[in-house]
Order: C-alpha cells, then sequence, then structure tokens
C-alpha cells in the first residue's frame, strides 16, 4: 500500500481511554519514535504525520508541540475541527476569556496559537463561518472532507464545501473512520459528498460528479501535498492506478461512465485491478499480495476475541 500514516495525540481526558491519554512530552517523544521508526519506509510509500486529535481533547501545548514536532521533521500536521471553540464538555476552554475574544471560532484561534498552513491538514470544518474560510485561503491550508461520518455522527451542519471552493480552499475527501463511519470506501464518500451537497444548496449543479472525483484524487493529494507524486495520470508521477470493469454491472451502459462511478451501483465493486507504485496489487478482482480470505477469517476471530475480553460479546 501506499499510507499516510497519523500518529494521533492527546492529553484532555474525557473522550478517550484514560490509558491512551498522553502528556506532551509522551506524546512528542512517542511519535518522535513512530516517525524514525516508519516515516519514509517501504520505498517511501510510508509517510507519518502527526495529529493533535481535536481542540476538545488537546491543549493549546499539545497542538503548538505536535506542530512543532511536524515543521521539525518537515512532515504534515493534522487536527480534527468538528465543534465551535468551547463547545464541548470536556473541553477546559468553556470558561475561558478566549471563547469571548473569538467569538468561539475554532479556525480564529488556531490562528492564533500559529498552527495553520500548508503543511496542516483540518479534518471535518463542519462548525465554520465566513470569516474562517478567509483565513483558510489567506494561510493556504486544506480541509479533509468527510460527509459520511459527519452524518453517521448526527451533525445537523453540512460542512460548507461550496463556499470553501469559492475562496480557493483546497478540499480532500475522506471517510474519517470506521470508529465513526463503519465503512472507508471512498466510492460511498464520493456519491454521498455529491448528493449532500445538492441537498444542503438546494441545487442540482452544487456538486457535480466530476468534482466530487477530483475531490477524491488530485485534490486529495493536494491536501496531504503529494500532488506531485499522485492524485492524476502524468507522466512523471508514481504508477498508481486504479482499473475499472466498464462491462460490470452498475457501469454499463457506459455513456456517461463519470456518473455512473458516482451515482450508480458501480463504484468499488467495478474495481477488477489495482496498481501501486508500478505493483500489481489486484487482478481480475483478486489481490495478489495476500490472503484475502485469511484476513477476513481472522478479523472475525480478532473482533469476538477483543468484545469477549471486555464482557460485551
Amino acid at each position: 500500500m501506499r499510507i499516510i500514516l497519523g500518529r494521533g495525540c492527546w492529553d484532555l481526558p474525557g473522550l478517550a481511554p484514560e490509558g491512551l491519554t498522553e502528556d506532551v512530552d509522551t506524546a512528542v517523544k512517542e511519535s518522535e519514535r513512530v516517525v524514525s521508526r516508519w516515516h519514509g519506509k517501504a520505498d517511501g510509500r510510508i509517510i507519518v504525520r502527526v495529529e493533535a486529535s481535536m481542540l476538545a481533547q488537546c491543549t493549546d501545548e499539545m497542538l503548538q508541540a505536535t506542530r512543532e514536532l511536524a515543521a521539525k521533521h518537515g512532515i504534515g500536521w493534522a487536527s480534527h475541527i468538528q465543534y465551535k471553540l468551547g463547545s464541548s464538555r470536556t473541553d477546559p476552554r468553556r470558561d475561558d476569556p478566549s471563547l469571548r475574544r473569538y467569538n468561539g471560532r475554532s479556525i480564529e484561534y488556531l490562528e492564533h496559537l500559529g498552527v495553520l498552513g500548508p503543511d496542516s491538514l483540518l479534518i471535518h470544518c463542519t462548525n465554520v463561518g465566513n470569516r474562517e474560510i478567509r483565513i483558510l485561503a489567506r494561510t493556504g491550508t486544506p480541509v479533509a472532507h468527510c460527509p459520511i461520518a459527519n452524518a453517521w455522527s448526527g451533525n445537523p451542519i453540512v460542512t460548507p464545501v461550496h463556499a470553501m471552493l469559492e475562496k480557493g480552499v483546497t478540499v480532500g475527501l475522506g471517510t474519517d473512520s470506521v470508529a465513526t463511519n463503519d465503512s472507508l470506501d471512498l466510492f460511498q464518500a464520493m456519491k454521498f459528498c455529491a448528493l449532500v451537497h445538492k441537498v444542503n444548496m438546494g441545487s442540482s449543479s452544487a456538486m457535480t460528479a466530476e468534482k466530487a472525483i477530483e475531490m477524491s484524487t488530485i485534490d486529495s493529494a493536494k491536501a496531504l501535498r503529494l500532488d506531485h507524486q499522485v492524485g492524476s495520470l502524468e507522466v512523471g508521477k508514481k504508477a498508481d492506478i486504479i482499473l475499472l470493469d466498464m462491462e460490470s454491472p452498475g457501469m454499463t451502459p457506459s455513456i456517461a461512465p463519470v456518473k455512473n462511478l458516482v451515482y450508480g451501483a458501480g463504484g468499488g465493486r467495478a474495481v477488477s485491478g489495482v496498481i501501486i507504485d508500478g505493483k500489481v496489487v489486484m487482478e481480475d478482482g483478486v489481490i495478489r499480495t495476500l490472503d484475502e480470505r485469511g484476513v477476513y477469517r481472522r478479523a472475525e476471530e480478532k473482533g469476538r476475541e477483543i468484545l469477549r475480553n471486555i464482557g460485551r460479546l
């Protein structure tokens, strides 16, 4: 695979098990270890970034220390921005004067901390207004849009992608996590993205199938600062290619293949081949690099083992 691995860090209690919460020094030390162990390995296919989980889980010191660590190593930094500043019950900023100073605006607060920029990635950005979008554009900070995860969690606010694109903000497409989505299928994310923004904007032209594909490919590569290597089929870029069976259900008739791919029943089920860095990983729908059925069996066993251990099976 080609993987951009985010090493998550947080130091505030309330949103995660106590055993996964670290002080700033430990988080920096462990992140350094992960960078040293994995960054650039597998012929460069493994890239490590540093993540300060989100405002409600991280003190200012954690946000700035992880951002400085990323800058030190010349790697990316990320954080999840889902709520207004101080609106989470676990956020210690709830009684902070900064709430009045920044009017509860998370992006304004992050700019004050000095953590924004082209090598930062803000995930979700549901509760952002026009002032914050202008900050994103001015600082060149990209956004990872995860529409299914936002809907899964019952968030009534849709990320204002249309306004972001109008201001020149780079918006890539993501799934967030199996903990908040149940699927990492980007084909599903493309369809949901295209549909939810039509509903949100009240216009069938608010999000096209073509733009949804761009968001999942070249725009995501730009958001991760990898567009010089991947994200489009161009001479000199890495041979990362997905092959589609145009005679599969959902892709035929292929009068409008782009719309079939995003809106139809094709999507991931139409993938017949995958090439990563020039190596054939899937051929004729069969993964050649591992025992797929064996992985499924192990996943079933491990899932039940975990539930059994915590008394939830």
